[in-house]
């Protein structure tokens, strides 16, 4: 087989294990999009639920991998770590186009709550330091963040200081799986002084519930290991 045949058949594989949430993902598109005529906006969301709807079966596969094959699954985390990363990116660019374009005022569901607003801060916390390699906003800055990351050596770390405005700062968002075989990462939110953990799946589950309500309500956010 081609690899274009390869990549076909997981998304159309993707969609028919969850066929309800893929057309969630297509209604949502079609309510969403028509708030911005002449744009791609509906395209954007159908082509990111249907990423979600393979990274799910990523994240579901993924306790299974390291029993079958070591090699699968090294490189399969691999690219799980790759096609999140792109997911929370372009869920990103279509909840602050939401966002400055008004789009929530004209929404009577979201405009209700502050469910929407939860999520473009969360999504802001975690795309700067993954697109940009920086610290959301650090111009809030008084004064350098001292911070610390793992060294080769297990159980050692190496501490930093973040300076705000030296042109060489850099930020590498610690990367973990959850639980739920879900891409999760510890974002800094200097505004309210405190470090927490985002799942992707739980992203997901957020953004989806926005238009889609469901009497059982979202399951809790997996455990991410430390």
């Amino acid at each position: 087989m081609s690899v274009s045949q390869f990549v076909v058949g997981a998304f159309r594989l993707a969609a028919t294990r969850f066929p309800e949430l893929h057309e969630n993902w297509v209604r949502i598109s079609y309510e969403v999009g028509g708030l911005l005529p002449n744009s791609l906006l509906l395209v954007s969301i159908q082509r990111a639920g249907e990423l979600d709807l393979v990274l799910r079966c990523m994240e579901d596969d993924f306790p299974m991998l390291s029993e079958e094959n070591h090699e699968v699954s090294m490189f399969g985390g691999h690219y799980q770590v790759m096609l999140s990363e792109l997911w929370i990116g372009t869920v990103y660019e279509i909840v602050r186009a939401f966002d400055e374009r008004k789009l929530v005022k004209r929404n009577d569901r979201l405009s209700r709550g502050n469910d929407f607003e939860k999520l473009n801060h969360d999504l802001r916390m975690l795309r700067i330091p993954l697109e940009k390699y920086q610290i959301a906003a650090d111009n809030r800055l008084s004064e350098p963040l001292i911070l610390a990351r793992e060294t080769a050596s297990e159980g050692e770390f190496d501490r930093y200081s973040y300076v705000k405005g030296d042109s060489e700062r850099a930020h590498i968002v610690p990367t973990a799986i959850s639980t739920r075989g879900s891409v999760a990462w510890q974002v800094i939110d200097i505004q309210a002084a405190r470090s927490y953990w985002l799942e992707r799946r739980a992203l997901s589950e957020r953004f989806v519930s926005l238009w889609v309500r469901h009497d059982k309500g979202l399951p809790a956010q997996a455990e991410i290991p430390r």
